[in-house]
């Protein structure tokens, strides 16, 4: 361990656990903490898409996080199943987007224009071959087949990786963080809500959508907001469901290993409310069964929520606080925390222990870097 350093990383859910592991690769040693009972937060709450063409547009600054996450998940998945022993359900089998009119269609043809100019697949097909790729697919007029996404059991990930941890060496520290320790500009420690100060020269903050309580609980407006989703699990379904399929408007079905389909989601300015609401699951099902009628016909049997952490901009904080040295920012990961965190995480820690972070890492994290919200 280096003798040099000791960091903190504020938060349990996947953009902590993420972080925490590559400092333990990086031989510091790491506290974790969560006031969770169990190491996820919204992690478990999530459906767990790994699709960064189905997300975002090419043109989007978020984009090159996304694809680089996509190419670099397959190394990741291995390393937390070899640490946990646990199977991920990891699945490269592509994702579906159903086209619903024939102008939907036409911004199909043209999405899958811009993936080809930047070197990616995407191909729109007539609905005869959208029933080859999902059978049981409701009535489309096209699909847009996107086969290099990707997808994870979310509700897996979540154990696999508080076992990962441990492997790791990473202590984990069940208390809540409520403020930062500082001398002459500096992080010296992270003030615990069950007393006292963990003494610590790098604090990681990673606290989703509360991690603006730990810098300032009384602030108004959020650098950081809660956005619910809600999900919904089916059994039953016939025909089976292949792979992900989802349409324009950002709903989603997933398979999972043991024969269910996860169904989602909401995005509700709803405040911390982390509860299901009979209007938000109406919708997601009355959606869901326009393009995947069989759904009708099978079992709900579990529906639930999580608040995803969300920034003005729509884009993640990511890097080295401007006031207070030694504050690193990960969180804000909106929707997409899953997909990012392994890769944002390498980005962080890599700035954080550089003494001068090459041009080309810091090129990285310019969009997202924190002093944009300031």
């Amino acid at each position: 361990m280096s003798a040099a350093r000791r960091a903190v990383v504020i938060g349990g859910g996947v953009a902590g656990c993420t972080v925490a592991l590559e400092l333990a690769r990086a031989e510091v040693q790491a506290t974790l903490i969560e006031p969770r009972a169990a190491i996820g937060g919204a992690t478990g709450a999530a459906a767990g898409i790994l699709a960064p063409q189905f997300e975002t547009d090419p043109g989007d600054p978020l984009f090159p996080l996304l694809l680089a996450s996509r190419r670099a998940y397959p190394d990741f998945v291995h390393a937390v199943e070899r640490a946990s022993g646990r199977d991920l359900d990891f699945r490269e089998d592509g994702l579906v987007i159903a086209n619903l009119g024939a102008a939907e269609t036409e911004a199909a043809a043209r999405a899958a224009e811009r993936y080809r100019a930047h070197g990616l697949t995407g191909v729109v097909r007539d609905a005869e071959g959208g029933e080859w790729l999902v059978p049981g697919l409701g009535p489309v007029d096209s699909v847009l087949w996107l086969p290099d996404e990707a997808a994870i059991d979310a509700q897996a990930l979540a154990p696999a990786l508080e076992r990962a941890l441990a492997t790791a060496g990473v202590e984990v520290r069940r208390d809540r963080a409520i403020g930062l320790e500082t001398r002459a500009g500096a992080v010296r420690g992270v003030a615990l809500e069950t007393g006292g100060i963990l003494a610590c020269d790098l604090v990681f903050l990673a606290a989703g959508a509360w991690s603006d309580d730990v810098l300032d609980p009384h602030r108004k407006a959020r650098v950081v907001r809660p956005v619910r989703g809600q999900m919904l699990r089916f059994r039953g379904l016939v025909p089976a469901l292949p792979r992900q399929v989802a349409d324009h408007a950002g709903c989603y079905a997933l398979p999972r290993a043991d024969g269910s389909v996860v169904v989602g989601s909401t995005m509700e300015e709803a405040g911390y409310e982390e509860r299901t609401t009979g209007g938000g699951l109406e919708a997601i099902r009355s959606r869901a069964f326009g393009w995947l009628p069989g759904l009708r016909d099978a079992i709900l049997v579990e529906t639930w929520a999580g608040l995803r952490p969300f920034t003005p901009d729509g884009l993640p904080v990511l890097g080295a606080d401007p006031e207070v040295d030694g504050l690193h920012h990960a969180t804000g990961y909106g929707r997409n925390g899953i997909l990012i965190a392994p890769q944002a995480a390498a980005l962080a820690v890599a700035a954080a222990l550089r003494a001068r972070p090459g041009a080309a890492l810091l090129e990285s994290l310019s969009p997202f870097d924190p002093a944009r919200l300031a």
